[in-house]
C-alpha cells in the first residue's frame, strides 16, 4: 500500500466535488488530523461529517478514527520502510449492526443513554443521527431518568445504550427497567457478557483495550458511524438530500467559520 498522500491523491479523480473539496483540506492539514474532531474537520472544510465519514470509508478506513491513527503513524513513524503498518480496521457484526440500523429505522422515537466515559458517545449519535432523524433525543447523563421518563416509551420506541467497563450503574438499571417494560433496546458495549448486552434486544460489541493509563475508545465511534451508514442506507431516510439541506441551513446562519 502506498503512503497516506499518494493513497489520498490517486482517488482524488474519482471523488464528487463535495469530497475533493474535503480531500483537498485534509491533504493541506494533515499534520491536524490526529488531532482535530470530526466536527471541526467537517467545519473547516465546509462539508457535513457524514461527508468526512464517507470520505475516510472510501480511502478504504473503517471510519474517522480509523483515518486518524493512519494518519498519526505517517507523521510520526518511518513510512518508507516497508509494507504498510496500518492495522485492519476491526470488522464488526454485520447481521447485528444491519438489525441494530434496522430498528432504529422503525423505531417512533430513539432514546439515546451515555453516562460518564459514554455520555460523549452518546452526544455524538444523537448530532450525527438527528442531521436526518427528527426522532432522536438525548438522555440525561444522570441519575435523573426517572421510572416515569421510562414508562413514557412504549414498544415502539427504541432504546439506545453506551456502557463498557466499568459499567455505569445508572446505565445498567435504565436498560434493565427498558427490558422488563418491553422496550427494545440496543447495547453498544465491549463484550457479550456486559450487563447491558444481557438485557439488550441487539449488543454491538466493540474491542476495547487499555494501555498504561486510559482506554482507547475510538471503536465506539467507528459503531455509531457503521450502524448510522446502514441506516442511511435505506432509500426511505432520504439522507444525502436530508443532510445536504442540513448542511446549507448551518451554513446559511453562519454556523461554519
Amino acid at each position: 500500500m502506498s503512503d497516506l498522500p499518494s493513497r489520498i491523491r490517486d482517488q482524488h479523480a474519482e471523488l464528487s466535488p463535495t469530497m475533493q473539496q474535503a480531500s483537498n483540506y485534509i491533504l493541506s492539514h494533515l499534520p491536524d488530523i490526529p488531532f482535530e474532531s470530526i466536527r471541526n474537520l467537517a467545519q473547516n472544510s465546509r462539508v457535513s461529517p457524514l461527508t468526512i465519514i464517507r470520505l475516510t470509508r472510501r480511502w478504504g478506513f473503517a471510519g474517522y478514527p480509523d483515518f486518524q491513527v493512519a494518519a498519526r503513524r505517517h507523521l510520526f513513524t518511518d513510512n518508507n520502510r516497508g509494507p504498510d503498518t496500518h492495522a485492519a480496521p476491526h470488522q464488526l457484526n454485520s447481521p447485528e449492526i444491519a438489525r441494530a440500523a434496522q430498528m432504529i429505522n422503525k423505531a417512533g422515537n430513539v432514546y439515546i443513554i451515555g453516562v460518564r466515559n459514554a455520555h460523549a458517545f452518546a452526544l455524538y449519535m444523537n448530532y450525527m443521527g438527528r442531521m436526518v432523524f427528527n426522532n432522536f433525543h438525548l438522555m440525561p447523563p444522570s441519575a435523573s431518568v426517572t421510572a416515569e421518563d421510562l414508562a413514557r416509551l412504549s414498544r415502539d420506541d427504541l432504546l439506545i445504550a453506551f456502557s463498557t467497563s466499568p459499567y455505569a450503574t445508572e446505565t445498567v438499571r435504565l436498560v434493565q427497567a427498558a427490558y422488563k417494560l418491553g422496550i427494545p433496546t440496543i447495547a453498544v458495549t465491549d463484550a457479550a457478557r456486559s450487563p447491558i448486552a444481557q438485557s439488550a434486544s441487539v449488543s454491538i460489541c466493540v474491542p476495547i483495550t487499555k494501555q498504561a493509563r486510559l482506554y482507547q475508545m475510538a471503536p465506539v465511534i467507528t459503531a455509531i458511524e457503521q450502524i448510522l451508514e446502514t441506516c442511511y442506507d435505506d432509500p426511505a431516510t432520504n439522507a444525502d438530500k436530508r443532510i445536504t439541506d442540513f448542511a446549507k441551513r448551518v451554513k446559511s446562519i453562519k454556523g461554519y467559520w
